[in-house]
């Protein structure tokens, strides 16, 4: 008898999103896994999971921890453990087999491992220290008070080549660790920026291949960083005066023997060469001052200092559940241009985010100068006016003589491009490199399409994107700024989480905003919230606190993000019924930020998110099975949109403020009676012809003019709205050599120059919400259950649009929606991953449906192009 072989395989499994993640402070950590496998059978009907403890030579499969039985269920994403307690430092091997609707089981998957965290305060046995300098670095007035970076060191021996090592480690400020001199991990900037008052990450690094029988050093140079350096224009020690240290190594030895190496008074600490450490103004250093191989075993240390013991924050200590900020790319020197003989201009082709990497021959006393910024001005010089005192400067003063490689560690900056003086000679392109920095390490989505201008754009949008996810979402890179702004992030969270891998570090952000979260239930207009700031509760900034976590729950399919934050939200939601008046709300400072033309009234706006919002809210009492809280905020969202319609629609169907912004919002938040949609589409069309085709809006209309002209009709103008490159538009951007999304629409035109330097960033991301529409309406990739559990793939050509292609990879493996026109034949490609469902959807009269089985697919349609004018 023959057998029929397995349907299905197993790969590519995860724990709380993160491969073979060690550190993690989940108590029920979900798992995750690929189910790969094609045609109709390619879906899970059932899972069975298993569980050992790899710390125990003894576990065996046959008699796991954990066993959970052959389940009938199709979850193949955030499956919750549910077995004995996860104790800390614990770690486990997991596998898993799936059965299909057929009967068939697959093999066991490879094993995965996973590692828990210090769950409790009591598994912390090291105490924080620093490294206080009596008198104040002398050093000009203005860059007081700056302190050197501390070097702190703690020798010890071991007596035998470790078993086991891990570093848990934290700051207030940023570290960098190393072990005999080898650094610790690819983090920077780390532990990241949170309310240090409230909460603090740490992480969690595997030191085994890094320790050695005899003498061994665990070093930290730590820096101001966002603890008590400058943020945003309100200067230096929002949260405190100065770094400090929190680790402990716990080393195993093959004797069974544990051993601790915790922060304690046994530390030795000096001043390094660094006499500042500042994420604005920049890094400099004096090496002649820092003592070359401290960091390593074998160094002599007597001169060295006692370390200063401090007392506690009483902050929660919190496992990092992203993979921290890193070097997601090293871009190469576009050109060197010699301005002088010892200053050089150099461009490293895109505006991001990151530090310069800088090789050359240096001489002892030397001193160069590294300066930053996005433009240049009309002279071909640095335009640094609008960095609004953020100096970005690095600065290195040389100690030997020899061939050095000289990288800021404990700053970014914002720039295309750099000065740099100092240097000896001609400056070779070859030594100058872009280190660029993001918490957006991996990209999970990708686009093409007909129009090489539009893959710029997209090209733009990422540059943006990994430059603005620095440890949390900021506005811009470069300015002394770079704020966890609430809005930017709620309208360009669809782009951001199509491109990439970024749940982990939203929902860290999420907890930011709870943090902030004033008494009255109001969110913060900016998360974390650093001392002194007090705008919040402001319409579309502080409804990110609804809007943001329902977005990640459709994108990522994390309910757990819902289930955290919905006491949090279930506040903001009585604020909102406090600050409204018969269903109207007025819509606060902001307004459709930075929008031309006519200005839409605030209260319109402010009424038409509390409808939005309290819509969303209710759909997520629904998830929750929360049926009281739902049918509360059913009623109130139908009161509010009953408001909406009596004051703001008049009796001949038209809004009472005639913009771009006000169609398009009422449109897209569905405040309009159903009849009088297809008038509200015509007349946004209309406004948007009369402006010769382009956009007047802001923040707020920009990502809702574009889905409300194709789905009200009117596709064929939405794809040539984005393919306009006049004053203003996307492509205006590119074709005058944008490498990012700018943060105004006329932050420079060949007329005016450069916007005033006031407010005018050139690495913003907001305006970069086009992206959604790019991939959902334009490539046609949809997703329409959460984490793409079941897609819909609508090809939608348009406007001389002959090809364009999106590409997801998500929990379930990577989704694609490709085509392309050729002799009237639209050819479609579409890839459904296994365990989802998909719906290729015709562009014909019929809208012909056609549903596909997991696997690739190849298919044809005849194709004719049809009028889509104002009469449509």
């Amino acid at each position: 008898m023959t057998t029929q072989a397995p349907a299905l395989a197993i790969d590519s499994l995860t724990v709380e999103r993160r491969s073979a993640p060690i550190g993690i402070d989940a108590r029920r950590p979900r798992f995750a896994w690929h189910v790969a496998g094609d045609g109709p059978r390619a879906r899970q009907a059932a899972y069975h999971l298993q569980l050992i403890d790899a710390h125990d030579a003894r576990a065996s499969w046959s008699a796991p921890t954990w066993d959970s039985g052959m389940r009938e269920s199709r979850d193949s994403t955030y499956v919750v453990y549910d077995g004995p307690p996860l104790t800390s430092r614990g770690r486990h091997a997991w596998r898993v087999r799936v059965r299909d609707g057929a009967g068939a089981t697959s093999d066991w998957s490879a094993p995965a491992e996973f590692e828990m965290g210090l769950l409790t305060t009591e598994d912390w046995s090291a105490e924080w220290i620093t490294h206080v300098v009596p008198d104040l670095v002398s050093e000009p007035e203005d860059l007081r008070p700056s302190r050197k970076s501390p070097a702190l060191r703690r020798r010890f021996n071991l007596s035998a080549v470790p078993k086991r090592a891990r570093l848990y480690i934290t700051a207030l400020g940023v570290y960098e660790a190393f072990v005999n001199g080898a650094r610790v991990g690819e983090e920077r900037l780390a532990p990241g920026w949170t309310d240090y008052h409230t909460r603090i990450q740490y992480q969690t690094f595997d030191a085994t291949p890094l320790l050695r029988e005899g003498e061994n050093v665990l070093a930290v140079r730590l820096g101001d960083g966002w603890y008590a350096g400058r943020i945003g224009p309100w200067g230096v020690h929002r949260y405190g005066d100065g770094p400090a240290l929190l680790c402990q190594l716990e080393v195993h030895l093959p004797s069974g023997e544990p051993l601790t190496i915790a922060s304690d008074d046994r530390w030795m600490a000096r001043e390094s060469g660094t006499w500042l450490h500042d994420l604005q103004l920049g890094e400099r250093t004096d090496l002649r001052d820092e003592p070359a191989g401290w960091n390593a075993a074998g160094f002599d240390d007597s001169g060295w200092s006692p370390v200063s013991m401090r007392a506690s924050p009483g902050s929660r200590l919190v496992a990092a559940r992203d993979d921290g900020i890193r070097v997601v790319e090293t871009l190469p020197a576009k050109s060197v241009r010699a301005a002088e003989p010892d200053r050089h201009i150099v461009d490293l082709g895109a505006n991001g985010a990151g530090v310069v990497r800088l090789r050359t021959t240096a001489r002892p006393g030397q001193h160069i100068v590294i300066r930053h910024a996005e433009a240049l001005d009309s002279n071909g010089e640095l335009y640094v006016e609008n960095l609004r005192g953020a100096e970005q400067q690095d600065e290195f003063t040389l100690a030997n003589t020899g061939p050095v490689t000289l990288e800021p560690q404990l700053t970014f900056h914002g720039f295309r491009y750099a000065e740099i003086s100092g240097v000896d000679g001609a400056l070779d392109a070859s030594s100058v490199e872009s280190r660029v920095l993001s918490s957006a390490t991996r990209l999970v989505g990708s686009f093409t399409c007909s129009d090489p201008r539009v893959e710029q754009l997209q090209r733009n949008i990422v540059t943006s994107l990994r430059a603005n996810f620095i440890s949390v979402p900021t506005d811009c890179p470069q300015r002394n700024e770079r704020l966890g702004w609430t809005a930017d992030l709620q309208i360009f969270a669809p782009t951001a989480l199509f491109n990439a891998d970024l749940t982990n570090m939203v929902a860290k952000w999420l907890d930011d905003m709870v943090d902030a979260q004033l008494p009255s239930g109001a969110y913060s207009d900016i998360a974390p919230t650093p001392s002194g700031w007090a705008g919040a509760g402001n319409t579309a900034w502080s409804d990110a606190g609804i809007i943001v976590p329902w977005v990640l729950y459709e994108l990522s399919g994390d309910v757990g993000v819902l289930e955290r934050m919905y006491a949090s939200m279930h506040r903001y939601m009585r604020f909102l019924e406090a600050d409204q008046t018969h269903g109207y709300r007025f819509g606060g400072r902001y307004g459709d930020w930075v929008s031309l033309g006519a200005r839409t009234d605030k209260t319109l706006i402010g009424t038409a998110y509390l409808a939005y919002v309290a819509d969303l809210f209710t759909r997520i009492a629904t998830v929750m099975d929360n049926s009281e809280d739902a049918d509360h905020y059913r009623a109130f969202s139908d009161r509010v949109r009953e408001a909406f319609q009596q004051r703001f629609i008049d009796r001949d169907g038209r809004l009472t403020a005639e913009t771009q912004t006000a169609y398009a919002m009422a449109l897209g938040f569905g405040l309009l009676p159903p009849e009088a949609r297809p008038a509200a589409g015509d007349r946004l069309a209309e406004l948007v012809k009369a402006a010769d085709t382009h956009l007047a809006t802001g923040f707020l209309g920009t990502p809702l003019v574009m889905p409300a002209l194709s789905d009200n009709g009117y596709h064929e103008l939405a794809c040539q709205l984005l393919q306009q490159d006049s004053y203003p538009s996307w492509l205006f951007e590119v074709r005058n050599g944008a490498t990012s999304i700018w943060e105004r629409w006329n932050g420079w035109t060949p007329e005016q120059g450069f916007y005033s330097p006031r407010m005018n960033s050139f690495n913003h991301y907001a305006f970069g919400a086009v992206g959604d529409w790019m991939y959902r309406y334009l490539a046609g990739l949809n997703p329409l259950e959460p984490g793409y559990r079941r897609t819909e793939l609508r090809p939608r050509p348009g406007a001389g649009f002959t090809a364009a292609r999106a590409s997801h990879e998500s929990l379930y493996g990577v989704h694609t929606c490709g085509w392309r026109l050729e002799d009237g034949v639209l050819h479609i490609e579409a890839a459904v991953p296994a365990n989802t469902t998909a719906t290729v959807v015709l562009p014909t009269p019929d809208a012909e449906r056609i549903e596909l089985a997991p696997g690739q697919h190849q298919l044809e349609a005849s194709y004719r192009a049809r009028d889509f004018s104002l009469s449509n």
